[in-house]
C-alpha cells in the first residue's frame, strides 16, 4: 500500500500537536496545544480531510496546568491535565464532543500522562506519572486511576505501595528503583496504557522502572 499526504494544518511550534484524538461522530480532531503561554485543546474540523480547519479552542487554564493527553469515546472527550504545580494531584476533565461543555471534572493522581477509555466505554483509565520536582525534594507516588462512568464518574486511584514487600524479588528480575531517597511507590512512573479487547485488563508501562503493571479493571487491583 502507498500513503499520500491529503491535507495539513499548522497549529503552532514547540508544545503543539503532540497528542490528538478523533471523534467520528462529529468529524473533529481534538489536539493538545501547550505552546508558550498556552494550555488548550485545539478543535480541528476534519469533515473535508484535504482542507482541515481550526474550529475553536478549549481553554484548559481554569483546570490547572498543561494538558498532556486526550481520548475520545461515544461523544465524550477525556483530557488529562496536570496541576499548576505538577507534583500536586491532576485532573481528568470530560467534555461533550459536540458542545465542548464540561461533563465532569475528576481529581486523579499527580501528572496524568495518558488517559484512555476501555473499549466498552464504561471506564476511563489514567496513568498518573508522579514525576518528581528537579531536586527530588518532592516525589509524589505514581498511580493508576480507574473512573467508573456509570457510577457518576466515581474514581479509584491505585498506588504501588504494597509492592514494597516484594521489592527485592522484583529488582532481582530487572525492575529499576533508583530515585534519590525514593520508595518503590514514589519511584514508579506510569506512562502509557493498553486495554484488552474485553475491557477487563489494562497493561500500564512504568517507563523509568523497566516494568509493566497489569491492572484488573473491575476488581480495581494491580
Amino acid at each position: 500500500p502507498s500513503f499520500d499526504l491529503v491535507g495539513s494544518i499548522d497549529l503552532g511550534t514547540v508544545g503543539a500537536a503532540e497528542i490528538s484524538a478523533y471523534d467520528p461522530s462529529t468529524k473533529k480532531l481534538f489536539v493538545v496545544n501547550n505552546t508558550e503561554n498556552n494550555n488548550r485543546i485545539d478543535v480541528v474540523d476534519l469533515s473535508i480531510p484535504s482542507s482541515p480547519s481550526l474550529i475553536t479552542t478549549i481553554s484548559i487554564g481554569r483546570f490547572g496546568g498543561l494538558v498532556n493527553t486526550v481520548s475520545v469515546s461515544d461523544g465524550k472527550l477525556a483530557a488529562g491535565i496536570e496541576a499548576a504545580d505538577k507534583v500536586d494531584p491532576g485532573k481528568v476533565v470530560v467534555f461533550n464532543t459536540s458542545t465542548h461543555d464540561v461533563i465532569k471534572e475528576i481529581t486523579v493522581g499527580s501528572l496524568p500522562d495518558m488517559v484512555t477509555f476501555t473499549p466498552d466505554g464504561l471506564y476511563i483509565l489514567s496513568a498518573n506519572e508522579g514525576e518528581p520536582n528537579l531536586d527530588y525534594s518532592i516525589d509524589p507516588p505514581g498511580t493508576v486511576s480507574i473512573i467508573d462512568i456509570e457510577q457518576d464518574y466515581a474514581v479509584t486511584t491505585l498506588g504501588f505501595d504494597h509492592f514494597k514487600y516484594s521489592q527485592y524479588q522484583l529488582e532481582a528480575k530487572g525492575m529499576r528503583v533508583f530515585g534519590p531517597n525514593a520508595s518503590l511507590a514514589q519511584d514508579i512512573e506510569p506512562e502509557n496504557i493498553a486495554v484488552s479487547s474485553n475491557s477487563s485488563t489494562a497493561w500500564v508501562t512504568l517507563q523509568e522502572n523497566n516494568s509493566i503493571a497489569q491492572v484488573n479493571i473491575r476488581a480495581k487491583t494491580i
